[in-house]
C-alpha cells in the first residue's frame, strides 16, 4: 500500500503545491490528509474516494450498493459485530466465495473472502 499523497499526485489528481499545503495543514490540526484536502477544495469527494480504493487495493462504493441489500447478505455478519466493525455486507459476488464490505473507518470498501458462515 502506497502513500496517498503520492498516489494522489501521480494521478494529476492534486498537485504537489496542494500536497505540501495539506501536510503543513495536517501537522498543524492533525487529521487525516484525505479530510485536509477536501477541506481546502484541493479534490472532491469522487477522487479521494477512487484514490483511497486504489490505495488499500479495494473496490470503491457507491451509495446505490448500499440501497437495497438482501436481507440473506444482511444476515451474513451479526448485528453486533456488524456495529462493533462498522461494517456492512452488501453485495456476495459467486457461491458466496467473495464479499464485499464497507467499512467506514478503515476505507470506502473492503473485500474479504472468508469461510461461508456455518449453517444451523
Amino acid at each position: 500500500m502506497g502513500k496517498l499523497g503520492q498516489l494522489l499526485v501521480a494521478r494529476g489528481w492534486i498537485t504537489l503545491q496542494q500536497l505540501t499545503r495539506a501536510l503543513q495543514n495536517q501537522s498543524v490540526t492533525g487529521g487525516r490528509l484525505g479530510t485536509c484536502l477536501l477541506e481546502s477544495d484541493s479534490i472532491g469527494e469522487a477522487q479521494l474516494q477512487r484514490g483511497l480504493a486504489e490505495q488499500f487495493g479495494v473496490p470503491a462504493v457507491e451509495i446505490d450498493d448500499l440501497r437495497g441489500i438482501p436481507d440473506e447478505v444482511l444476515a451474513l455478519i451479526p448485528k453486533r459485530l456488524a456495529r462493533r466493525c462498522r461494517a456492512i455486507p452488501f453485495r456476495v459476488e459467486g457461491a458466496g466465495s467473495i464479499w464485499h464490505w464497507s467499512i467506514p473507518a478503515i476505507s470506502p470498501a473492503r473485500t474479504r473472502s472468508p469461510s461461508p458462515p456455518a449453517s444451523g
